[in-house]
């Protein structure tokens, strides 16, 4: 169930909230701590605007987060709430049982959530706060814990894949975004919203309408399969609005979601995964290089590049495959054919390498330039080609400039040849200013955006959810991203 809370605090706040939201949840936590006295005086007609949306108490002490008294005041208050008694009625896990007991008899019709709060502490405390919530007869149970890393999140929602009790576990913070969007396919019973982001009631609070429109919230079960973007940061990938629009025009049962991570959390995180039944990744930096201790296997591409962006998994194992280079490929064929012509990489990461190894296959001439010559020179090494510092720049007639560097505008203008073809490998902001001084020179341009789409279109190859030729798929996840960047400021 999607669970919107209505935090107020005014009645004309509240009554707003409702309006907007009792057509998209199927529960409306009214937040009675939050609401003022005029608010609380009005409650039956809050409750009249629910339409089909269940309404679900919750008086909030201040000992659990919230703004309502501590002991016996908070349950003689909930009591004088009960006369027309909601849906669901929200108690805490240090609420008497006898007191529950008894609200229990008395409210036959009315179900139970028992709740715990932990602002402080990660999953540790999570088997124990169970044991000690099923002592309370209850219909959901729901445990709230601050996350510390993913690592909490992820073993959250593998207790819940586990356990045959109807939970509600929640990670609160930025890092607890997945036990929100996740938690239908985990068999999570229910999921907090906020109505936008000033009204939420927690930090980590996710807004209905992200979790109903790009993910589609109501649409997720324990079958979904899920894909993931890895790496730091990923805010400012387009890939969780382009990929989960693709798995609907598929009709696909699949969520796309982004995971902040870094190095050091691989060796515990990718287990996790696997054991919750992932089925693939997107790889961006700066794991692209770190992932490849823990595949199982990768092709030859790799193997040369020395980085992976895609992963699938197989059979518990970890494969690893590179998509950059190709999808580059594909956006500058549609330009120009780069047979014999001079390419010049600035940079000499993962990406650089990758566009490089594929521009060679092309039999482009192929010429890394970069801030620290000695990583530009190894990678000329290894491919057999030139490199060297970025100043080297000026020397070169070239026909093709990739800035493959997270540097917006990594060269003096005056060294882009009008002549050139210039292509960044930036996707947001899709017109940076390195592009933009290459079209006052009046450069043939290639967005990140056409690289984007062409090696997403291949990880879906990969990952066997792709039922379109190739070029309409890049097609569409390209119109996607041009809408979403369009509208997004």
């Amino acid at each position: 169930m999607l669970c919107v809370v209505i935090t107020g605090p005014s009645f004309t706040a509240a009554r707003a909230q409702i309006c907007k939201s009792a057509a998209i949840a199927d529960l409306l936590e009214f937040r009675l701590d939050l609401f003022t006295d005029e608010t609380l005086i009005h409650i039956e007609v809050l409750r009249s605007l629910a339409s089909a949306s269940q309404v679900l108490y919750t008086l909030r002490s201040q000992n659990q987060g919230g703004k309502g008294p501590n002991g016996n005041r908070r349950l003689e208050l909930i009591e004088t709430y009960l006369k027309n008694p909601p849906a669901y009625l929200d108690v805490e896990i240090h609420d008497s049982l006898d007191w529950v007991l008894a609200i229990r008899a008395a409210c036959p019709q009315m179900k139970i959530i028992a709740s715990v709060h932990y602002f402080t502490s990660g999953f540790e405390v999570v088997p124990t706060a169970l044991k000690l919530l099923e002592l309370i007869p209850a219909d959901i149970y729901k445990i709230a814990i601050q996350a510390v890393s993913i690592e909490d999140t992820l073993k959250l929602m593998l207790l819940a894949k586990k356990t045959p009790l109807p939970l509600a576990l929640i990670s609160m913070g930025e890092k607890g975004e997945l036990s929100r969007i996740l938690s239908p396919v985990y068999g999570g019973a229910l999921t907090y919203a906020a109505v936008d982001e000033a009204a939420a009631a927690v930090p980590g609070q996710m807004i209905a309408e992200t979790l109903l429109q790009t993910y589609r919230f109501k649409t997720l079960n324990i079958k979904t399969q899920i894909y993931g973007l890895i790496g730091f940061p990923t805010s400012k990938s387009i890939s969780h609005h382009t990929h989960n629009a693709v798995f609907s025009l598929l009709g696909k049962n699949a969520v796309y979601v982004k995971v902040d991570l870094v190095p050091e959390e691989l060796e515990r995180v990718l287990p996790l995964l696997q054991a919750l039944g992932w089925q693939g990744l997107s790889v961006t930096m700066p794991l692209k290089a770190s992932i490849m201790d823990y595949l199982d296997a990768y092709d030859e591409a790799v193997s040369q590049i020395g980085v992976a962006n895609t992963v699938v998994f197989r059979a518990n194992q970890l494969l690893g495959f590179n998509t950059d280079g190709k999808g580059a490929l594909k956006a500058i064929k549609g330009k120009v054919d780069p047979k014999h012509k001079i390419l010049v990489i600035l940079g000499a990461g993962g990406a650089a390498s990758a566009i490089g190894y594929e521009a060679l296959q092309s039999s482009a001439n192929v010429i890394f330039l970069n801030r620290h010559p000695e990583k530009a020179l190894r990678l000329a090494q290894h491919y057999g080609c030139k490199g060297g510092d970025l100043a080297e720049l000026q020397t070169y007639a070239y026909d093709l400039l990739i800035n493959c560097t997270p540097d917006p505008m990594p060269i003096p203008e005056d060294w882009i040849h009008p002549q050139a073809i210039v292509m960044d490998i930036t996707t947001n902001p899709q017109k940076t200013p390195f592009l933009e001084a290459a079209l006052k020179k009046g450069c043939q341009v290639i967005y990140g955006l056409e690289m984007f789409a062409a090696q997403a279109a291949l990880q879906f190859e990969l990952w066997g959810k792709n039922t379109l030729p190739t070029t309409q798929m890049q097609d569409f996840i390209q119109e996607l991203g041009e809408a979403y960047l369009t509208q997004t400021p």
